[in-house]
């Protein structure tokens, strides 16, 4: 099931900020993103994330192509619909739309209670990082999508249902054992080298950014800097006075 939600009833009156949710049903798996505005927008604008909307779905196990069958749920707002479409003919297989009628709990509350749910964490995340670092933050701050997109992946990873497992456990079969620190927080951190051996030997490997998250598929970190942000494999925590740093999240980009 999919649908977008706003941040604030501000948001929502204006039409602005909107945040695309997607739920697996069957595992409760949770995927956000920050979209900018509903629908595709202007041809190719809204591309990535057609594939992101896809690679997910793989992530969540349903492969597309000719082994690929499942039910993709929306209402019928014509700005969810585009986007359900687009990523049924993008993700392949055999894709059955269906709608279901909007502001019906019973029908939609899978993804209405998802859409909740990371609204509520986003905002946790978001005092957090407030309260740490000192600073106020934008939902057009880049740092926001990645807050948006970490609150999804936190619920996936890391929620105890009423069966005892995680949507992770019911998935995988195996509980999160990727370690985390808290979202936005400084860490050190060790980049993917290109090849097998150190470029710059006397140099140190490891460099200081803002901690994003886990990576999709993978043991991975996500590390926000003042120019995008990179991959690692490794990372290391800071003494506790000095976890957080206003200037590195406020001059952190990329989403």
């Amino acid at each position: 099931s999919m649908d977008y939600f706003f941040m604030s009833d501000a948001d929502r009156d204006a039409n602005q900020n909107p945040i695309l949710v997607m739920v697996d049903e069957d595992t409760g798996e949770k995927y956000a993103r920050a979209v900018g505005h509903k629908g595709l927008g202007q041809q190719g604008e809204h591309d990535w994330l057609i594939k992101d909307l896809s690679e997910e779905l793989r992530g969540w196990g349903h492969s597309g192509g000719e082994a690929g069958h499942i039910i993709l749920k929306s209402d019928g707002e014509a700005s969810i619909v585009a986007v359900r479409d687009a990523l049924a003919r993008f993700h392949g297989g055999k894709v059955v739309p269906e709608n279901i009628p909007r502001n019906e709990s019973q029908s939609n509350g899978t993804v209405e209670e998802g859409g909740k749910t990371v609204r509520e964490h986003t905002r946790v995340l978001k005092e957090q990082l407030e309260h740490k670092a000192g600073i106020v933050l934008e939902p057009g701050d880049s740092i926001t999508a990645w807050m948006i997109r970490w609150a999804a992946m936190l619920c996936s990873r890391y929620a105890v249902g009423k069966d005892g497992l995680t949507p992770y456990e019911r998935r995988r079969g195996r509980p999160c054992r990727i370690p985390s620190v808290c979202f936005g927080e400084k860490v050190w951190y060790k980049q993917f080298r290109e090849g097998k051996e150190r470029k710059e030997k006397f140099n140190s490997e490891w460099h200081e950014g803002i901690w994003l998250g886990h990576t999709r598929n993978s043991n991975e970190h996500i590390i926000g800097l003042s120019d995008g942000a990179v991959k690692a494999y490794s990372i290391r925590r800071h003494d506790h006075d000095i976890r957080w740093n206003a200037e590195l999240v406020r001059s952190m980009r990329g989403t």
